[in-house]
């Protein structure tokens, strides 16, 4: 038997943990899908890969929410929307 070595885990192994988007390229007008269930258009991303920037086109559970703009973290965005 011989002994080979663990590979070191790296960030990318970890990416896309829970469903989570990764954000740094997602364009500017793509509509993404939050966890809470809400469809927002992207507005701004600071390519940071943590947060974008977003507007609310769709909220079920809240329609006043429609129209207004917020941030998303990466952990709020669970898809994009073709």
């Amino acid at each position: 038997m011989t002994d080979q070595p663990t590979p070191t885990p790296s960030a990318e192994d970890h990416m896309n943990i829970n469903d989570t988007v990764i954000l740094r390229e997602i364009p500017v007008g793509a509509r993404v899908r939050l966890r809470a269930g809400a469809i927002a258009e992207v507005t701004a991303n600071p390519m940071d890969g943590a947060w974008v920037f977003i507007r609310y086109v769709e909220d079920p559970a809240d329609p006043s929410k429609i129209g207004t703009e917020d941030m998303a973290f990466c952990t709020d965005v669970t898809g994009v929307l073709p």
